[in-house]
């Protein structure tokens, strides 16, 4: 739901589970780069 409309509907909940965590995974590696690049930097 997004803006009380529905966007995307997921076949199964292990679709909906596996596209989150592929997301989460997705973010984290994300955030993991972006304070490396802040560290090495700033030293």
């Amino acid at each position: 739901m997004f803006r009380g409309k529905q966007v995307f509907r997921y076949k199964s909940i292990e679709e909906f589970i596996e596209a989150h965590i592929k997301g989460a995974k997705a973010l984290e590696e994300k955030q993991e780069n972006a304070l490396r690049k802040y560290y090495q930097d700033n030293q």
